[in-house]
């Protein structure tokens, strides 16, 4: 037997491994629209009778959702079928990683992605940061492989589900004009900023207006000294602090890969062009960081984890694989590579198993203990289980537990072979 043919074998079973991950996954997922969900869904169905939207989202998702919205109702339950848009733009968007990533590391990002994430727990709802942290992922390995044209459409797709991520973006295409000395990657932003312009004439009959920064955009007054305000209000040091460092809403906990980053070990020709990538997602994350940090809201209300910081999953999964496909790693290097991997995991898990369903009194009193779930860390979803026991959940999404905790101690286990260069 050939290499080519063992080379064949490995990747059907890759796939086969795969393809078992999304069928647990989607016969467990369940999905949920309320919340935030609730109100894009109810704009979905303006849309659809012809109406203009009411909420203050963009009507970006609502218009790609529209197939499964009709489907749904010619099915008799167009509510369910909707659900499913986060889980259908997930596989869409990981599929599309086979063919774009190298092949040595291929299998570790997109399983990673599905085992060690955020983003299991945020498919089960009808939100739009999948949507936005999914079209942004594929759109920068695009952007960094020159697919101009592809890359162009699905940042301008991501940022345009999210203005909020235009600063990030920007000095994304910023950094990449430095390094290529092309000032043209700045027309990038003329997809995003033409969609959000005509989507708000679409809702408001006016290009320029943001119902974010309005002053009604705010949270209730509480014992937190920043509370009550609206926009962009709040320190940005303390911001910067709470967004990477609090128990319950905090990077370093739910992205601990991120952290892999400062003690890289030194990188060959083939790991360059990688790592390079990782460093482009970084710099969006960056961008993220700094604009969040400063929103009244940086904690993303009663919702699990960083919500706003999604896409903090995206390059921490990809260092998780970079280190995965090390032959050689030093001893404080393997035993902070084990419990990134380990907690990445959990926080997958735990996310997808319980979230936030033993925190309710994190919303009583209109939410004037909700910083318990912020800061407290027996508050937060990924300890609170310790305090109060681990209460039955339903036997379809322990399978897709179990799928997440194999592929963890595979990837702890087995490392991918070195050798298959990514070139651009």
């Amino acid at each position: 037997m050939n290499l080519k043919t063992l080379a064949d074998e490995k990747s059907t079973l890759q796939i086969c491994w795969i393809v078992l991950g999304f069928i647990c996954l989607g016969l467990s997922l369940s999905p949920v629209i309320d919340g935030d969900g609730a109100a894009r869904y109810l704009d979905l169905v303006n849309i659809a009778k012809g109406e203009k939207p009411i909420d203050k989202f963009s009507s970006l998702q609502m218009i790609l959702a529209m197939p499964l919205y009709y489907l749904g109702g010619l099915l008799g339950s167009p509510e369910v079928w909707v659900g499913y848009f986060n889980l259908i733009v997930f596989a869409t968007a990981l599929s599309s990683l086979w063919f774009l990533l190298p092949k040595d590391r291929r299998f570790a990002v997109i399983v990673l992605l599905m085992s060690a994430a955020m983003l299991p727990h945020h498919i089960r709802y009808f939100y739009g940061e999948v949507l936005s942290v999914m079209a942004t992922m594929v759109g920068l390995v695009c952007l960094y492989q020159r697919k101009h044209l592809t890359a162009a459409l699905l940042l301008g797709i991501g940022a345009a589900q999210t203005p909020a991520t235009l600063p990030a973006l920007s000095l994304v295409l910023l950094y990449t004009a430095f390094k290529t000395r092309k000032i043209w990657y700045g027309f990038y932003l003329l997809i995003p900023i033409i969609i959000t312009l005509g989507d708000n004439w679409f809702k408001y009959s006016t290009p320029f207006f943001s119902a974010y920064l309005q002053a009604g955009e705010h949270g209730a007054k509480t014992i937190m000294p920043y509370s009550g305000l609206p926009g962009f209000s709040y320190p940005l040091f303390f911001g910067v602090l709470s967004v990477l460092f609090s128990f319950g809403k905090g990077l370093s906990f739910f992205a601990p890969g991120l952290f892999l980053r400062w003690n890289l070990p030194q990188t060959t020709d083939s790991d360059q062009p990688f790592v390079k990538l990782i460093d482009l997602q970084l710099v969006f994350l960056l961008g993220l960081i700094a604009t969040y940090s400063r929103w009244w809201g940086w904690y993303g209300g009663q919702f699990w984890g960083p919500r706003y910081l999604l896409f903090a999953s995206v390059p921490a999964c990809f260092l998780l694989a970079y280190f995965t496909s090390q032959s050689t790693r030093s001893f404080s290097r393997q035993i902070f590579y084990l419990v990134a991997v380990i907690l990445s995991g959990w926080v997958c898990v735990q996310g997808y198993l319980y979230g936030n369903s033993d925190l309710a009194i994190c919303g009583e009193n209109k939410s004037a203990l909700e910083l318990l779930c912020w800061y407290v860390p027996e508050f937060s979803p990924l300890f609170r289980q310790f305090v109060i026991g681990f209460h039955e959940v339903p036997i379809n999404r322990l399978l897709y537990a179990a799928w997440c905790i194999v592929t963890v101690l595979t990837i702890l286990t087995n490392r991918a072979p070195r050798g298959t260069r990514f070139s651009v």
